[in-house]
């Protein structure tokens, strides 16, 4: 059996890198590649992929110089033995700083998103107890647990990716290729901390068999690896685009913004952590085994061999060999006494990148060269040891607060307006599926599913409701937030507002939103047809998109606070309750988190023929001498490219819209009129011209804003024209020539 002599197949070496790549620097990695390249940091990643194979092939043909020996007994071969001690001391200091930090980072997003009232001391010990446990079992042990995880984590994580490549925007991943290439390298060269555990191949090689092709493996495996992340990395920078550098953690931000078939999920993100988990654990686990290995070879006499044999065999530590054990036991202290340190996220990255860019450049990259150019010298120790020298100076989940279901009042809609008491400033309501004992606000003529409470901060008026209730709230399945008309009419309380949402902890980041024309409360309080509650009516038209063709557009959380940061514009769809049912009309115009005007629902969708398949389901009336003729829109491509001539920008909208003619009866006069169909698509053409036509007058010369965002199109489009016109933006746009181009097809 493997198990009785410690050997592991290339197979299992793969496996082991694999998982131990995927640690915490991925969840971070599209947040870091975006702060120094933009939408071009997937570009990074891929250059980190092919810097860490060919790292990995020198590494793993250092590690091959000698392959039955340890670290110590190569390295002393060729550097002498107390070289060996010395470098032996500094890569245990590496991988136990190197486990430290790892673990911090990882404690501090549990503790943030996960176990809010566990101590970290008592999560990083539980994690330390059962790497310890796994390192002290044995190599084998670890591969053999590896093989199997990695296959558990395929199947639900290409699920995952398939679900995120239907719900991404990929020209947030324009421009392309506008990233200085020093500052592309600089970034590339700084993110290596992605590389942290490559060192322990130097530690690895006595351990597999076979050791010729250890370095294929290992650049293989490392292939793979860069695959995964790059592809994690390029979803999650098209989902966030720019908004990307403001999320801590845009992976787990992005998977929890999925939207699982037939699910019924608190926290989505949670399914990332168990894959998180697993991988952090890898990690540690591996970096703590190695510091028990070099302890144990650091202790061990040298060993003598019959006929001078240089190639000595050193086996791989027994599992009962106390030294070794040990070692591991010291090195997992260690690890917890780094953990523990009181480092913020920042201080992590910057010790990371410290880490890196010495200890770390020094034994994948200086110390490997200095090996294999002391194995060519052969014999001319002394020489070796001043190349050494000259180089040298040069270079968890848990349940501890869990709360049962039953004692759970899941939030479905939020409504915040305005408060009309002097002495308070917002009136925050809330839709629960049963009624609650209690609850400021409640009366005969209120609906019993709703709790109000005012209070000056969102968080005041929560926590009224919350204790005037007999269970708790929870916001994890809150489906819509409804902004009331009066909130709009003032900046700082719709800044309140949404930073509130924003940073409230159980709030889905694909929430939708949307304006009331009146109080926010009155859209809660009615009761569509056929439906429970307002959330759950809006979110099932959202899905349906045929529901609300041409009428109304989708919004969520996400997608508002990007453009209210990036832009000074934003248009929410907004809701009137007409004879108790719920009508979605128009939308409300923000400028500076204010509210400045409206577009009705013909303003409204001159503005949606600007957004591909936001008109499909729409319906156009042509007037075909006095006789109406509906159009049905079945098919919906838009198109924006802008010009210059010598006068002024010029804004080409290219609109094509399929459908088919509704309620034309077949024995009808028109029918049979010459060229009808090309008459009726010339109608629509002019009709749809018309209405974008208008709303472009209203958006450049009643609002002068850019609700279009016709600024970040540019930038994505058309680079080289953005950096000319981005400074003189807002009065460019009130002078832009609008052209549309419509073409209509008329089915027959």
């Amino acid at each position: 059996m493997l198990s009785i002599n410690e050997k592991i197949s290339l197979r299992q070496l793969q496996a082991l890198i694999i998982i131990s790549a995927m640690g915490t620097g991925v969840i971070v990695l599209p947040r870091r590649v975006a702060e120094y390249a933009g939408s071009d940091g997937w570009m990074m990643v891929l250059g980190l992929m092919v810097l860490a194979m060919l790292i990995g092939a020198l590494v793993a043909t250092a590690a091959r110089l000698r392959p039955t020996n340890t670290f110590i007994e190569s390295t002393g071969h060729f550097l002498t033995r107390p070289v060996a001690y010395f470098l032996g001391i500094v890569l245990w200091a590496k991988l136990v700083f190197s486990a430290g930090l790892e673990l911090r980072a990882f404690l501090l997003v549990v503790h943030e998103v996960l176990l809010r009232h566990t101590p970290i001391p008592v999560t990083g010990a539980t994690m330390l107890i059962l790497a310890t446990y796994a390192a002290i079992k044995g190599i084998e042990t670890r591969a053999r647990v590896a093989e199997v995880l990695l296959m558990l984590m395929i199947i639900p994580f290409a699920l995952l990716l398939v679900l995120a490549l239907m719900d991404t925007d990929w020209s947030n991943l324009q421009p392309v290729l506008t990233t200085p290439p020093q500052t592309m390298l600089n970034g590339t060269l700084r993110l290596g901390f992605l590389f942290t555990g490559l060192e322990c191949l130097l530690l690895v090689s006595p351990y597999v068999h076979p050791e010729k092709k250890m370095r294929k493996a290992v650049v293989s495996a490392l292939g793979v690896a860069g695959i995964i992340i790059t592809i994690i990395t390029v979803l999650t920078l098209a989902s966030f685009g720019r908004g990307v550098v403001d999320r801590p953690w845009p992976v787990l931000a992005m998977m929890d913004m999925l939207t699982l078939p037939g699910a019924f999920i608190e926290r989505q993100e949670a399914l990332v952590f168990s894959f998180w988990i697993i991988t952090t654990f890898a990690l540690v686990n591996a970096l703590v085994f190695f510091g028990g290995v070099l302890i144990k070879d650091c202790m061990r006499r040298k060993k003598t061999t019959h006929n001078n044999d240089t190639h000595a065999q050193s086996h791989p530590p027994s599992r009962k060999n106390r030294i070794w054990q040990i070692g591991v036991i010291i090195s997992a202290a260690a690890v917890f006494v780094v953990a523990m340190m009181p480092w913020d996220e920042a201080d992590i990255y910057n010790k990371m990148d410290f880490v890196y860019l010495t200890a770390g450049v020094f034994f994948l990259v200086v110390l490997p060269i200095i090996l294999i150019l002391a194995s060519k010298l052969r014999g001319k120790k002394h020489l070796a040891l001043l190349i050494f020298a000259a180089i040298s100076l040069g270079g968890l989940t848990g349940c501890y607060d869990k709360v049962e279901i039953e004692d759970r009042a899941f939030v479905v809609a939020i409504g915040i307006d305005k408060a009309s008491n002097e002495n308070e400033r917002y009136t925050v309501t809330l839709s629960l599926p049963a009624a609650l004992d209690g609850g400021e606000g409640e009366s005969e003529d209120e609906p019993q599913h709703l709790k109000k409470a005012s209070g000056q901060t969102i968080t005041e008026a929560i926590k009224q409701i919350n204790a005037d209730t007999n269970t708790q709230l929870y916001f994890g399945q809150a489906k819509l937030l409804v902004l009331g008309d009066a909130l709009l009419e003032e900046s700082d309380l719709v800044r309140g507002a949404l930073g509130a949402m924003d940073s409230h902890p159980q709030i889905a980041r694909q929430m939708h939103i949307l304006a009331s024309c009146t109080k926010a409360a009155d859209i809660l309080a009615a009761n569509p047809p056929g439906e429970a509650l307002p959330g759950q009516y809006v979110t099932a038209i959202y899905k349906d998109k045929r529901k609300i063709g041409g009428t109304s557009f989708l919004l969520n959380l996400e997608m508002l606070t990007t453009q209210i940061k990036y832009t000074n514009s934003v248009l929410i769809p907004s809701m009137q309750v007409k004879e108790d049912e719920l009508d979605l009309s128009g939308a409300v115009v923000l400028k500076n988190s204010r509210k400045i005007g409206k577009l009705n629902e013909d303003e409204l969708r001159g503005y949606l023929w600007h957004v591909s398949d936001a008109g499909q389901g729409a319906v156009i009336t042509a007037e075909v001498g006095e006789q109406p003729v509906p159009f049905k829109v079945e098919k919906h491509k838009a198109k924006i490219r802008f010009a210059e001539n010598e006068n002024n920008l010029q804004a080409h909208i290219y609109v094509e819209l399929t459908g088919r003619i509704d309620e034309l009866a077949s024995g009808s006069a028109l029918l049979s009129r010459p060229n009808f169909r090309e008459h009726v698509q010339h109608k629509l053409e002019d009709a749809v011209k018309d209405e974008i036509l208008k709303t472009a007058h209203k958006m450049q010369h009643d609002f002068a804003l850019d609700g279009y965002n016709w600024l970040e199109i540019m930038r994505k489009k058309q680079y080289s024209m953005y950096q000319r016109h981005v400074a003189t933006w807002d009065e460019i746009f009130t002078k832009i020539d609008v052209i549309p181009h419509i073409t209509v097809t008329v089915k027959k």
